[in-house]
């Protein structure tokens, strides 16, 4: 057998270390740009995005059909709605609707946690539009000047007056401050924000829980809903079950 010569052995060796060349120049970038995309659709698809108006409403009607047993408050008055609902059985606000603080809630079933973000100002707009017959809101009665740049007023108030105004409802109700009954209305107040007083009330009657002059200033911050965090909580509870199952623990029926 003839023997390769040195010179035909380099000519081998370069062809094959140009080939490498050309496969490195030709792969090299595409494939970087390529991981990249990959990487930033991963990212973009896992991302959580803050839940539509639409789809708060949707849950609603599906998850909480007594639409005419739904509660709003103003002025730090979140006590009085708990306070009314431990008489009042069936009646639902901010709270019981997306808090969701178990994963059993209907929230975990029709929203994704690892994908979908509550979004407080949606979520409250929802159930403006989604109550219908009556609206009983608590201590609101001062929401014009006092509460003028609360929540209240800036999210909630505009979408009860479209209710209103379409029909949905008759009127707000509010409540007189520590109401225990749902009939326990201080005044009625239109779409116009025309307050009715009922009897033994009147102008400048206050039903708020606590101080709500910084509701004048606030942007909206005031009495806005904290909203929990979905995905801590699914992610909690997925551990737990995983440290039960590693101990031997098994659940009882």
């Amino acid at each position: 057998m003839v023997t390769s010569s040195r010179f035909g052995w380099l000519s081998l060796t370069t062809i094959f270390l140009l080939c490498l060349s050309f496969l490195n120049i030709a792969t090299a970038t595409p494939l970087l740009d390529l991981n990249d995309k990959v990487k930033e659709a991963l990212v973009a698809r896992d991302e959580p995005k803050l839940i539509s108006e639409a789809r708060y409403i949707e849950f609603l009607k599906q998850h909480f059909p007594r639409t005419e047993r739904y509660l709003l408050y103003s002025g730090n008055s979140e006590d009085q709605i708990k306070a009314f609902k431990a008489v009042n059985p069936g009646y639902y606000y901010y709270d019981d609707m997306y808090n969701a603080r178990d994963t059993n809630h209907p929230w975990y079933e029709f929203f994704d946690a690892n994908t979908d973000m509550d979004d407080a100002e949606a979520a409250s707009r929802a159930i403006a539009k989604v109550a219908t017959k009556q609206i009983l809101v608590f201590g609101a009665a001062e929401y014009k000047t006092e509460g003028a740049r609360s929540f209240y007023t800036l999210q909630e108030f505009p979408a009860l007056q479209d209710s209103i105004k379409a029909g949905k409802i008759s009127e707000i109700s509010h409540m007189a401050k520590d109401a225990t009954r749902p009939s326990e209305v201080m005044a009625k107040e239109d779409a116009s924000g025309m307050m009715t007083w009922q009897s033994g009330y009147k102008e400048g009657t206050k039903n708020a829980s606590g101080s709500s002059g910084n509701c004048r200033r606030d942007g909206g911050d005031c009495d806005k809903p904290v909203t929990t965090d979905k995905k801590q909580i699914k992610d909690a509870k997925e551990r737990d079950q995983k440290r039960r199952a590693s101990s031997g623990w098994c659940p009882v029926d």
